[in-house]
């Protein structure tokens, strides 16, 4: 049996042997090679997804810092790993990488301009007017706005920064004291979040703003000398990001500066959400046609949309009607019922 397996000559035990060996000494290899590259691919991960900021505590402090600055009241601090940028009230860090050169998921701007919105395609922001990528300008040459975001790591490698890549806007008071910067994570179905972070160069007030999927805020500015209200929008739908039905940026939350930060006014939204739940009321022809309707009816019918049926429901539920919208809900047939329940308003 032994000779039908190994191929060997029984009658050559040394060449037998020598075989055999040979034979065990590449399957430790194989082993090993195997182990070390599941080890590798294990190692590559972490890095392309990217570590928890709360796990970094070890690393060591700004010992290989590459750039500091000092604009007014803020202090700017980046190294061949992470961001800092405060004042005395607030310090913001953030890990980017490691040897200046950040993930590819996220990217990160100084803000020249919070108030022109910023237009993102697939997770990541474009230039203006809004045809030219802001990652990659050598491949996409643009037009000069002095409102654009300037990318701090062009081809993925930190930027030499400098003061006067920041230009000052007027935010929290007429002056032109406040400077900005945006960190973002593009998302694999094309979506992603966004938080930008703005500064006051005169005093020590500062904002954090979040937002989704590149749908930056509305801004209110109802005085000069206030910091502006801001309203969020999200984006909602039926099914999943790349093949939504219904997709609509629906309000979820407006926002004023107050006690130095910005909350949340239940006041203001109430007082907007019953005025939009009044917008996308429902007529007595459309309630007929949705309780009777399929989707597939829906798909169909040129004269309905989707978006129109649920701008109602986000909008009646945010307005306190949950009633009225569950008779309603009740009311249809159950596979449109079906269709309608991973909708969450």
């Amino acid at each position: 049996m032994m000779k039908s397996i190994l191929g060997y000559n029984g009658a050559d035990t040394k060449s037998s042997l020598r075989g055999r060996s040979k034979y065990m000494l590449i399957k430790k290899y194989t082993i090993i090679t195997g182990l070390l590259i599941i080890s590798l691919l294990c190692v590559s991960s972490v890095n392309a997804g990217g570590i928890d900021p709360a796990e970094n505590k070890a690393k060591p402090k700004l010992a290989n810092t590459k750039i500091i600055l000092k604009i007014g009241t803020v202090t700017i601090a980046i190294s061949s790993s992470r961001i800092i940028i405060g004042n005395k009230l607030k310090k913001i860090n953030i890990w980017y990488g490691d040897n200046n050169f950040k993930r590819c998921a996220e990217y990160y701007y100084i803000i020249n301009d919070p108030f022109t919105p910023i237009e993102f395609y697939d997770g990541f922001p474009l230039g203006f007017p809004g045809k030219y990528p802001l990652a990659f300008p050598e491949k996409y040459p643009r037009p000069y706005s002095p409102q654009q975001p300037v990318n701090l790591f062009p081809k993925y490698y930190l930027k030499k920064v400098t003061e006067s890549d920041f230009r000052k806007f007027s935010f929290f008071s007429s002056q032109r004291t406040t400077i900005g910067f945006m960190e973002g994570l593009a998302g694999a179905s094309g979506g992603g979040s966004q938080t930008m972070y703005l500064f006051d160069t005169a005093s020590d007030k500062y904002a954090i703003i979040s937002f989704n999927d590149g749908i930056c805020p509305t801004w209110i500015r109802y005085s000069s000398d206030k910091a502006p209200i801001y309203i969020t929008k999200d984006a909602s739908y039926i099914g999943c990001h790349s093949m939504s039905v219904g997709y609509g940026e629906r309000i979820s939350g407006v926002y004023i500066f107050k006690n130095s930060s910005y909350r949340r006014s239940p006041e203001l939204e109430k007082s907007l959400f019953l005025q939009l739940y009044k917008e996308s009321l429902l007529t007595p022809e459309e309630i007929t046609y949705y309780k009777q309707a399929t989707m597939q009816n829906i798909y169909n019918d040129p004269s309905k949309s989707p978006a129109r049926l649920l701008d109602y429901m986000y909008y009646a539920k945010k307005a306190g009607k949950s009633n009225e919208l569950t008779k309603f809900f009740n009311a249809m047939d159950k596979s449109l019922q079906a269709e309608l329940s991973s909708f969450k308003p």
